[in-house]
């Protein structure tokens, strides 16, 4: 079948250049509106960062001052809560303290503070730590009934089944020791607000591990893998990769950071590498593996 020509043929061909002509233009139009609104969602977070930081006071000498202004930082969460700690001067004697503080919690930073006497807005610094150096351990019912025990928490709650907190450990805090205390929540909701921000770093989806951009694994690639499908990612040897699921059954999704490309591919041409996520999560395994066997014999010896 000969190709039409003449005027006809003429218009339809220039109908379709100007329709591809507006595609481009729609598409490019789209692009424009999509990074203006990454320019402000930017702006704004860093405006909020700069409030922020004419907030906080740091008075205490020995904590070391960090920057708070990063184009990388943004919060995810703050507020007032309750925050109990056990301070042991004396063994077995204890000493619990309950205070009210402030917590900010950064995509990458956790920040603990104390509302300053005398004033509505200024926030003193009391420690802080990086945000994947944050283990969130569930209150044993030990544990809970010592809090009802020996604070005033226990007039909030109906019954110790009533109970919600979380046990928070500093794997690395400020002076590069662990520190634990107790944030205790009134309300459900502030609990389950609370939780999903301060233990999200890596959820469960049957076999299926998701891990947070703030806090995921990095892989070096050691041989060359070629896509076979479209979702695939087509890597090199010495490929660094960003890892944000992993499969039960050898697959990964990731972001190579050379270009930032994501995909699949298969865990056979990869390996983990030693990182922060690495190194914070041997310390979570550690950190609970010395707190079940600290419960473990406390149970024994009060038999």
């Amino acid at each position: 079948m000969r190709a039409p020509r003449g005027p006809t043929a003429s218009r339809n061909c220039a109908a379709l250049m100007r329709c591809y002509g507006y595609n481009a233009a729609f598409v490019a139009m789209n692009k424009v509106v999509r990074e203006c609104d990454e320019g402000a969602k930017r702006a704004n977070c860093i405006e909020e960062l700069c409030r922020i930081d004419a907030l906080l006071l740091w008075p205490d000498t020995s904590l070391k001052k960090i920057p708070i202004i990063s184009a990388s930082r943004s919060l995810v969460k703050r507020g007032t809560i309750d925050v109990i700690q056990i301070e042991h001067k004396f063994l077995p004697r204890r000493t619990f303290h309950k205070k009210s503080m402030h917590l900010l919690v950064f995509n990458d930073l956790f920040m603990l503070t104390k509302p300053k006497s005398g004033s509505d807005d200024a926030l003193v610094v009391v420690d802080y730590c990086p945000r994947n150096l944050v283990d969130c351990l569930q209150v044993t019912a030990a544990e809970r009934d010592d809090l009802l025990a020996h604070t005033s928490i226990s007039a909030v709650f109906a019954t110790p089944e009533a109970f919600r907190g979380v046990k928070l450990v500093l794997l690395r805090n400020s002076a590069q020791r662990t520190v634990e205390f107790f944030l205790v929540m009134s309300l459900e909701s502030d609990y389950m607000r609370w939780m999903s921000v301060l233990n999200p770093s890596e959820k469960v989806e049957g076999d299926e591990k998701i891990y947070e951009i703030w806090d995921c694994p990095q892989y070096e690639v050691l041989a060359d893998y070629h896509a076979n499908e479209n979702d695939e990612l087509t890597v090199s040897a010495g490929d660094v990769v960003d890892v944000y699921r992993k499969s039960s059954d050898g697959w990964l999704e990731g972001r190579r950071m050379s270009d930032g490309h994501r995909g699949w591919l298969p865990t056979s041409v990869a390996k983990e590498l030693m990182t922060e996520h690495a190194r914070a999560r041997h310390l979570k395994e550690r950190n609970r593996l010395l707190a079940a066997s600290a419960q473990l014999m406390k149970e024994r010896t009060s038999k």
